[in-house]
């Protein structure tokens, strides 16, 4: 069970990204998720220690797992159109 610094950092982080599945053209011929130029996918982690650079590695890391196992491809919302 996440704590409550974990549960604050995910409610932050998805408030402002979300999984490219919710709104990123897929093409399976040209290779998945069409992202636009400097639009493409963030890595969790990358975010969280920028949004927290404070907090503790472990903490981060438990936050970007949780994040990694909810989607594969993350983007910032607003970005692309809704799918």
């Amino acid at each position: 069970m996440a704590n409550e610094n974990v549960e604050m950092m995910l409610q932050r982080f998805n408030k402002d990204y979300e999984d490219a599945v919710h709104g990123v053209f897929y093409n399976g011929r040209e290779g998945g998720y069409q992202y636009l130029p400097g639009a493409g996918p963030c890595d969790p982690l990358d975010v969280l220690q920028a949004e927290f650079p404070d907090a503790a590695p472990e903490v981060l890391q438990e936050a970007a797992d949780i994040l990694a196992s909810e989607g594969s491809a993350w983007v910032k919302k607003g970005v692309y159109p809704a799918v």
